[in-house]
């Protein structure tokens, strides 16, 4: 009997100990950042510098193909309009 206590044991140290795990892990994946507004926003720590200033001027991530089939990353801006991520970075496509 005392066998199937430890076995009984054994399994329910190896759940606690997989479930610890997973949630520390998933909690150094992700920082927070705060917007203009004061909101929190969730973003992954291999997120680029550009992708980070896109989310803080308050647009969305988005890739765009040019003719000769390049894909570059914009930034989608809440009034509609559309920066090349770099140019958002170096301060040449103004958010506002």
């Amino acid at each position: 009997m005392k066998r199937y206590q430890w076995l009984f044991a054994a399994a329910a140290l190896l759940l606690a100990g997989c479930s610890n795990g997973e949630k520390n892990a998933a909690a150094e994946r992700q920082g927070v950042a705060a917007d203009n507004a004061g909101n929190s926003i969730v973003l992954l720590k291999s997120s680029t510098p550009a992708e980070v200033n896109c989310v803080l001027a308050g647009g969305t991530m988005a890739t765009s193909r040019q003719l000769n089939g390049a894909s570059v990353g914009t930034c989608q801006l809440a009034n509609g309009k559309r920066c090349d991520e770099q140019a958002l970075l170096n301060g040449t496509c103004p958010a506002g």
